[in-house]
């Protein structure tokens, strides 16, 4: 998710891919920011006994402006580039994150159909993204 909304809200984000696979690149950028994140947020300290303790910090939401900016781009791609008929499984498997099995089964639709139209989306993301990319 984390990924996901910085790749909506964050141009420079989209400028870093370069071409090739798609899905291979968001793969290596998500599997990178989690060990950042591991990194980052693993803080040590010296407890009163003097054993070493694990202290994580709460993490700081995202800024207003980068939800309303990604919220807004959403909109855009539901609107100009996202078929009618796609829209139920788009809400379904990428806004709420629904299993596909848990997506079929709430939208009472074969989950090869919904395998299939999560393919013909992603597609239509990256395009979507990859276009808004250049136009920036």
């Amino acid at each position: 998710q984390d990924i996901f909304l910085k790749m909506v809200s964050d141009q420079h984000f989209r400028e870093n891919f370069k071409g090739g696979g798609f899905r291979a690149w968001l793969n290596t950028v998500a599997r990178n920011r989690a060990i950042d994140f591991i990194r980052k947020h693993r803080h040590e300290k010296l407890s009163a006994d003097g054993e070493m303790q694990e202290e994580v910090p709460e993490i700081k939401e995202q800024s207003f402006v980068g939800r309303l900016e990604a919220r807004q781009l959403i909109e855009q791609f539901r609107a100009n580039e996202l078929p009618e008929k796609w829209r139920d499984v788009f809400e379904a498997r990428f806004m709420r994150q629904l299993t596909q099995r848990e997506a079929a089964a709430e939208l009472k639709i074969p989950r090869t159909t919904i395998a299939y139209q999560e393919i013909r989306i992603r597609r239509k993301l990256e395009a979507f993204f990859l276009n808004a990319q250049e136009v920036s």
